[in-house]
This record gives structure tokens, sequence and C-alpha cells, in this order.
């Protein structure tokens, strides 16, 4: 699996395209001004592509932090690099991401390192939650 950083201008394409979709499934124009929860309710869609997005990265990272250390992804996930970095804005690091994701689940870092280790106390935790319900 390859994973990235996804900016919040990414989420809303994301967003954007599958609304399109869902759309075009219903046969509905943005011209009939249907809200989107109505076709997302209409369709039973109740996560979107962004929640699953999340989702699967604070998988990845469960999977990752339960390596033994000396396995390449784990260094890969707590490695430094030194060196001095480009003017400008700083490039999204994925670990970045994930906090997001666990402050988007009221998760703390400390409890996820402690839940992880359950499994299903953890995809009970991070599961894909909807607005809908």
């Amino acid at each position: 699996m390859v994973y990235w950083c996804l900016r919040k201008e990414g989420e809303k394409r994301i967003l954007i395209a599958e609304m399109t979709w869902l759309r075009r499934l219903l046969r509905v124009t943005r011209r009939d001004k249907m809200r989107n929860e109505t076709v997302r309710g209409t369709l039973c869609q109740e996560t979107t592509l962004v929640d699953r997005i999340a989702e699967r990265r604070l998988n990845w990272f469960r999977h990752v932090s339960r390596m033994r250390s000396e396995r390449l992804p784990a260094k890969a996930l707590h490695c430094y690099i030194s060196g001095k970095r480009n003017q400008g804005r700083q490039p999204k690091k994925w670990m970045d991401s994930v906090k997001e994701d666990m402050e988007a689940k009221k998760l703390p870092v400390q409890q996820a390192m402690v839940l992880m280790w359950d499994r299903n106390k953890w995809k009970h935790q991070v599961a894909a939650s909807s607005p809908l319900k």
C-alpha cells in the first residue's frame, strides 16, 4: 500500500468527486438542488471516502506501530532526518495526518498506544463515523 499526506484541498476534491459519482447514480444534477445529505441518505452512503481514508491511515499506523523496531516500515515511521529544510511552507508529514485523525476521533496518542494492542477496541474506536448517524 502506498500512503501519502492528504491536504485539505485534496480532501475537498475527493468529496466533490464522490458527490458527483453519487449524484450520477441517482441521475440527479446540481440543478435539481438536492442537498448532499439527502443524496447520501437516499443511497444509504453513511461514510465519505475521506472518512474511510482516515480509518485506513489509522489502521496502517496501528499495524506499523506494533512491528518490531528493526523492520523497515517501523524505522521509517520513527526516523528523523537531520539537515536544513527549504524556506516557505513546510510539507505536511504523514504523522501529522495521523495526529489530526486521532484528534478528530477524540483519541489521545497515549490512549491510542494502549488501545492498539486490543484489536476489537481499536476497530470500534477508529471505525469511520458518519454525521448522518
